[in-house]
């Protein structure tokens, strides 16, 4: 079965509508910072733009990556294999997207969080607006770096499935359950609402529930990675292969029964 031939999971809803509106919003964002870094360079205001500069970079690179996750689905399923088990990784040119951006607006906020209280920013603001927004740029620079120290400590993002245990680490959060403590892996919260419409939901015998929301930036929609996940946890006799080079195969050619 071909990953374009996958059921969509009943519960996961189509939200393109709303993510298109928040990348137009993203977009005209980015050429703003456009627009504001000619200014400020045509009147000789240049530490401005080492916050307009990588702010629009960091809008950028946002939008165009949730145009290709989220409307377009146009990533690229990757995987890596050894007798360990199988390593399935987002698509490449999503995660540089990613990491472009966050780092980028970690950039920028650090830069505004420094210059601004100096009043070396150009823009009109009174001593509480310059106040708030540098507590707020400085938020979002410390928020970059945790992703970054994140990422440092556990490496890529990935979902990595062996013969015993399934681990699954987003960037910000990680799942380590063996198979057979998992009760469920379903396609809704197990409390609240999805942020994506695209949820995978790992619920162990004992602790709490794994809301995974990336699915979208490994397969098209998310819905290969959904399937491939419930099948390994529903059919133990199949792990096996997930360390001699099957699995891999199986799911670079979307062939997991539903």
């Amino acid at each position: 079965m071909s990953v374009a031939h996958y059921p969509v999971p009943d519960s996961w809803t189509d939200r393109r509508s709303q993510f298109l509106f928040s990348i137009g919003l993203f977009a005209v964002f980015t050429m703003l910072c456009a627009m504001w870094t000619i200014r400020v360079l045509a009147v000789g205001e240049l530490p401005t733009v080492l916050v307009s500069i990588p702010l629009g970079i960091g809008a950028g690179a946002l939008a165009v990556n949730a145009y290709r996750v989220r409307i377009a689905e146009r990533v690229a399923p990757r995987c890596v294999w050894s007798a360990a088990g199988l390593i399935v990784l987002p698509d490449a040119k999503s995660r540089t997207l990613a990491n472009a951006g966050i780092g980028a607006l970690g950039i920028a906020g650090a830069a505004f969080a420094v210059l601004a209280p100096l009043h070396l920013i150009d823009l009109e603001l009174s001593g509480g607006q310059r106040l708030i927004f540098s507590i707020a740029a400085a938020v979002a620079a410390a928020t970059a770096l945790t992703q970054f120290l994140m990422l440092a400590r556990h490496g890529s993002p990935r979902v990595q499935l062996g013969a015993s245990s399934v681990t699954i680490f987003d960037g910000m959060r990680r799942l380590d359950v063996p198979w057979d403590n998992i009760a469920t892996i379903k396609d809704h919260p197990e409390a609240g609402r999805s942020h994506t419409g695209h949820t995978i939901c790992v619920v162990p015998e004992s602790g709490r529930a794994y809301n995974f929301e990336q699915s979208g930036s490994y397969t098209p929609g998310g819905i290969g990675l959904f399937w491939m996940l419930r099948f390994y946890w529903l059919t133990p006799e199949a792990r096996a292969e997930l360390g001699d080079g099957r699995a891999a195969e199986r799911y670079l050619a979307g062939r997991f029964p539903v």
